[in-house]
């Protein structure tokens, strides 16, 4: 379901890191960068965590999470296309220190896939992302 909520709690200034699968990395112009796929989820929400509310040691070690790369992307990159981020610490995984800091992003509605996929499109090109 996508967010239905923004939550103002969540900076422009901040940075959310979005666990990839590995089908999800692509070398792309000399780069590494996420694929559009990996902000595609077919219920219109991203699983993510906020940077500095869970530390990216504890995040890596987590046994869903171990041995994936992480994508580090601004919120301001988001919000630009129109994607809400809203608090779910309940879906956070079992062990997880700081449940809070687990969110979803998506757009606020249900849109067409070619709109949501051009949004995802704009957003994993940016220069600005970095994958560690």
């Amino acid at each position: 379901m996508p967010p239905t909520k923004d939550d103002p709690s969540v900076g422009a200034g901040d940075t959310v890191l979005r666990v990839l699968h590995s089908k999800w990395v692509t070398m792309k112009g000399g780069r590494e960068r996420p694929t559009t796929d990996s902000l595609m989820d077919s219920n219109y929400e991203n699983s993510c965590f906020i940077e500095g509310e869970i530390s990216l040691e504890e995040l890596k070690a987590l046994p869903m999470f171990d041995g994936r790369k992480i994508a580090r992307i601004p919120v301001r990159l988001l919000r630009a296309e129109g994607f809400w981020l809203e608090r779910r610490p309940e879906e956070a995984p079992q062990n997880c220190s700081n449940p809070i800091a687990h969110l979803v992003c998506g757009p606020p509605d249900a849109p067409m896939r070619g709109i949501y996929e051009a949004k995802a499109r704009r957003i994993v090109k940016s220069v600005e992302i970095e994958i560690i």
